[in-house]
């Protein structure tokens, strides 16, 4: 994998993350503060995880994705998968310590 096209899997997994981040915030806003001109709360939460048990495990998932971007748009980290190949499979970092749920994130 070249590094433009690493970078370019960087960006489209921000653009998600960011995505996410706003619909955390928006329920946030309506379960917290209220506010009118979003959703309704039961339209946000489908009531299977207790929303104070909901919300910090959503910005647990918002730090492993953005993790996984920061090391995408650098290169290199725990989160990357090198561009060597051997016996023709990818030898990274990422196959070799990471547990696969960390890509389930996206």
């Amino acid at each position: 994998m070249t590094r433009a096209e690493t970078r370019r899997y960087a960006l489209v997994l921000s653009v998600l993350a960011f995505l996410f981040l706003v619909r955390v915030l928006g329920q946030a806003l309506v379960a917290f503060f209220g506010v009118r001109w979003l959703p309704a709360m039961p339209e946000w939460y489908s009531g299977l995880l207790p929303y104070r048990l909901l919300l910090p495990t959503q910005l647990a998932i918002l730090l492993i994705q953005a993790k996984v971007s920061t090391d995408l748009f650098r290169g290199h980290g725990p989160m990357t998968v090198s561009a060597h190949v051997s016996d023709g499979l990818y030898a990274g970092s990422a196959s070799s310590i990471s547990p696969p749920w960390c890509f389930a994130t996206y």
